[in-house]
């Protein structure tokens, strides 16, 4: 059965969104931070600055909704949310089932500061890597082997799964050449987050929030490229 939890944005997560997406460290940031506010439940107040929602169906994806500069964006969720029988939610590794509390998205954050998810880390980083984590454990009163391993398996999901990150860009007059209207429409599409492999596909009408999210429903029926 289809579910979609909604939340308005966060200071801290219009911070994070407001800029394009250029790796996978940005991307882990946003989900860390959407995990961290699904699992306390924190009731926030509609700021003028967008929303953000998790849709789970045959897919599992982010979607966020920025006002201040007018796009969406999204990209796939790696983690299986469960609903509690108070409503409450809780977030699995969906690999070996295990569950995140929020002390270890605090560690996943540290981790990710440290270019644990940069796309380029030299074998001879890995002691000291090793080591961070470690010591990491230690702080939150744990040892290595009980937290540790756990924290390794989920280091290692959020490398390996697909983000399928798609932007739509909306009146984008900053980066609109008169001279030459169709390299860069004010309404386009952007296709993958890297240099080297995104793409811009023009759009000759606004999408609406509704519309953006069924490009990339599969439950729905499919939009054509005229």
């Amino acid at each position: 059965m289809a579910k979609t939890i909604n939340y308005y944005t966060t200071y801290e997560i219009n911070s994070l969104m407001s800029f394009r997406i250029k790796n996978k460290k940005e991307i882990i940031s946003l989900i860390l931070e959407c995990c961290s506010i699904i699992l306390t439940g924190y009731e926030i107040k509609n700021n003028g600055l967008g929303s953000f929602e998790l849709h789970i169906d045959k897919m599992s994806r982010l979607f966020f909704y920025c006002e201040n500069v007018k796009k969406f964006f999204s990209f796939s969720f790696p983690f299986q949310v469960m609903q509690n029988e108070d409503s409450t939610y809780s977030i699995f590794a969906t690999n070996n089932k295990i569950e995140l509390e929020p002390y270890m998205i605090s560690i996943l954050s540290c981790l990710n500061e440290d270019g644990w998810f940069d796309e380029y880390v030299e074998d001879n980083d890995m002691y000291l890597k090793i080591e961070f984590l470690e010591e990491l454990c230690v702080q939150y009163g744990s040892s290595y082997k009980e937290l540790g391993n756990n924290i390794l398996s989920i280091v290692s999901l959020l490398h390996l799964f697909e983000p399928g990150y798609i932007r739509c860009d909306l009146e984008d007059e900053d980066n609109f050449d008169e001279n030459h209207p169709d390299k860069h429409p004010k309404n386009h599409v952007d296709i993958n987050y890297s240099q080297s492999s995104t793409f811009k596909m023009g759009l000759t009408k606004v999408l609406s929030n509704e519309m953006f999210k069924t490009l990339m429903d599969i439950g729905t029926d499919c939009y054509f490229i005229n």
